[in-house]
């Protein structure tokens, strides 16, 4: 079971150096709907597109690396507790991961416009 809940934990900061690594060596080419990362600033031009992608892959790999070291030291020091107590323990592990994903949206964003205007040239 021990390993289980760890390749459960250690999904989303795989996932984060996955796509960070993705993101800064070979980002999505051009702007679409389908896949990247899509918002209204990341999307004003494709100089805008390739900043951010290069900027949020940075973001998820400084937060993805670190989180899963911290997932796999923190993990075998809760082993041995009542699994209601591991899992509530898992929670907030799980918790702080999913801040670690969401939370390099507000700097990508900061410097997009501290970069860029509103019609997406550099200022």
């Amino acid at each position: 079971m021990f390993i289980f809940n760890l390749i459960v934990l250690l999904i989303m900061p795989l996932t984060m150096i996955g796509f960070g690594l993705l993101f800064v060596k070979n980002p999505p080419k051009t702007r679409n709907l389908g896949f990247g990362y899509r918002t209204s600033w990341s999307m004003k031009s494709q100089e805008t597109w390739d900043f951010a992608h290069y900027y949020m892959g940075k973001a998820w790999l400084y937060a993805g690396i670190p989180l899963g070291l911290v997932t796999i030291v923190l993990l075998p020091v809760f082993r041995n507790l009542d699994k209601d107590v591991l899992g509530n323990i898992m929670m907030i592990i799980f918790g702080l991961q999913f801040i670690g994903l969401l939370l390099p949206i507000v700097p990508t964003e900061v410097a997009l416009k501290s970069r860029f205007d509103k019609n997406g040239n550099r200022k």
